[in-house]
């Protein structure tokens, strides 16, 4: 989400590549200048330019509208100069006596240049004395990037004009403005500005509310006292439905489109719109100083449906002039060529809603980043929600939580779990090898398939289902891997060691280990008795203990 255009220092640093158009150039003897608007304006290449550079980027036209080009030998080629500083260039045509006017469509780079500005104007009046019957149908407001609808009255007489509600006020301090919120001191009603003029008169659209009796009227800086309200005509705005005017590749005429039941009389429409000054490029820091960072609307594409937030776009849209059919404020950027500008935006952040063990909820804040991630757990504190916060959340409801497992177990609970898990395991088992058992196929001699009158299944965990006194009961079980093995008999047998017999070991004790010699590691010739490093570390010898058999023999039972 883009905050603004603007360096670290709140500079412009924009710079990228337009085509302009000149128009009605006087050429005076086969040549004219062309001249930019200031040092942050230049001309396409340097000095005497080639053929292809002037083919590409130098276009003109003659008063019929018929293209030149100025790139070809007949009569004459052109020569195209630029000046050192960029900010002109003479063309001269090839041919000496020729005195015509012409229009150009030059390319030029602009540096840090300035974004157009929209300003809001407020409940802006148009009244239509015959408005459409027919559904669907529109209404042209003559004015473009229209903003919202504030109210449409209708009359209910073809004969008479639609009225908005009008205070009848004295004692004005001063003029209320178009669009001011004006409040009643003791109904608390409220409403926006139409007009006041003159004096003793105030034209609104009602907000909510009903102003009562001689109350005071309170606007923004000035104030004045009722007198009497005159209701208007009957306010049908939800009958109409607003077209900006806003289009894919310009900002044409705003426009109501009966959507629901049709007036009975004369219309006022009461509606907001955006003047645009300047040339060149919108930017989220068109809107800032009429509608505020929040209130930057959202264009949805009426071709592909593909809705953009204008506060995110570099928006070079014409604007339609109001009432007419030409374009103002028209800069084409040259195709294929960056574009570039030192911005900054808004980052998203994830956070953490926690329990202390004071119990106070709190809120650890990560930190904001384009990937982020939750911060770090705080001390004595329980986890409860992660709260994943949008890059300039506009309201609360964009806000997405995730809640934070914390389940304590004891370990009652881990061993019911672990009962349960068990009892899982073996009904497991079990049902998979009555699975297969099932679809066994045991045949008889005539190839038919025996019917299965029982299922015995033994998952070999073991000797409980199997007859162990059965004298035919030979086998042993593998209780480990759970399987069924032949039956066996273990014995130990002594191993005695005959030295006569044996070569390359040595009998050390009882170890046979290979042959070794023995080398003192530390040599103390020196020292006359021996001292302890902890005397307090007494080693104390209490009874005699004697091993009967003095040693036991075992297998390993894993080979």
């Amino acid at each position: 989400t883009i905050k603004t255009i603007r360096d670290a220092s709140s500079n412009i640093d924009t710079s990228y590549t337009i085509q302009r158009s000149f128009t009605s150039i006087t050429i005076s003897s086969g040549t004219c200048t062309l001249t930019s608007g200031g040092s942050t304006e230049t001309f396409f290449g340097t000095g005497l330019l080639s053929g292809s550079v002037v083919g590409q980027h130098y276009h003109a036209l003659d008063a019929a509208g018929t293209i030149v080009n100025l790139n070809t030998t007949s009569p004459a080629q052109a020569t195209v100069t630029v000046a050192g500083n960029g900010q002109s260039v003479t063309i001269f045509t090839g041919n000496s006596s020729l005195s015509a006017t012409f229009n150009f469509i030059v390319t030029m780079n602009v540096d840090t240049k300035q974004e157009r500005v929209k300003t809001l104007v407020k409940n802006k009046t148009k009244a239509i004395t015959t408005p459409t019957g027919t559904a669907l149908a529109y209404i042209s407001l003559d004015l473009s990037d229209v903003n919202t609808i504030q109210a449409v009255y209708d009359s209910g007489n073809a004969g008479t004009d639609a009225l908005a509600p009008t205070l009848t006020v004295s004692g004005a301090t001063g003029t209320f403005s178009a669009g001011e919120t004006i409040t009643g001191g003791t109904s608390g009603a409220k409403g926006t500005v139409i007009a006041h003029s003159p004096a003793t008169s105030i034209t609104f659209v009602v907000t909510s509310g009903t102003f009562a009796g001689t109350e005071a009227i309170a606007g923004t800086t000035y104030s004045a006292t009722m007198v009497s309200l005159a209701a208007g005509s009957t306010e049908s705005k939800a009958n109409w439905t607003l077209d900006t005017g806003q289009r894919d590749n310009f900002y044409d005429h705003g426009r109501i489109q009966l959507t629901g039941t049709a007036a009975t009389g004369r219309i006022l429409i009461i509606f907001d719109y955006f003047n645009h000054s300047g040339v060149g490029y919108l930017s989220v820091d068109s809107y800032t100083a009429a509608v505020g960072y929040d209130e930057v609307s959202t264009y949805t594409s009426p071709t592909s449906g593909i809705q953009v937030e204008l506060r995110d776009c570099i928006d070079f849209r014409p604007r339609r002039d109001d009432g007419t059919t030409t374009l103002s404020g028209m800069e084409l950027p040259y195709p294929n060529l960056n574009w570039q500008a030192d911005y900054s935006y808004y980052m998203p952040r994830i956070d953490v809603l926690y329990l202390s063990k004071e119990k106070r909820f709190g809120v650890h804040h990560g930190v904001s980043s384009d990937n982020p991630v939750p911060p770090f757990r705080l001390d004595n504190t329980m986890s409860l929600y992660q709260l994943q916060v949008p890059a300039y959340t506009f309201s609360p409801v964009d806000i997405t939580t995730t809640y934070i497992e914390n389940r304590r177990y004891t370990m009652k609970d881990i061993g019911k779990l672990e009962r349960r898990l068990n009892n899982v395991e073996y009904y497991t088992a079990l049902t998979l090898l009555e699975k297969d058992a099932e679809a066994l196929v045991i045949k008889d001699t005539a190839g038919l398939e025996r019917f299965k009158n029982g299922i015995l299944v033994d998952d070999f965990a073991g000797h409980s289902i199997g007859d162990v006194t059965n004298a035919d009961y030979k086998c042993s079980i593998d209780f480990k891997d759970r399987e069924l093995r032949p039956s066996f008999n273990s014995n130990i047998v002594d191993l005695s060691y005959i030295s006569g017999s044996s070569t390359g070991v040595t009998l050390t004790g009882d170890l046979i280990t290979l042959p070794y010699t023995t080398t003192p590691f530390v040599t103390q010739t020196q020292a006359s008795t021996f001292l302890n490093v902890n005397p307090f570390n007494v080693t104390a010898w209490v009874g005699v203990l004697n091993l009967d058999p003095p040693n036991d023999n075992w297998v390993a039972v894993n080979n």
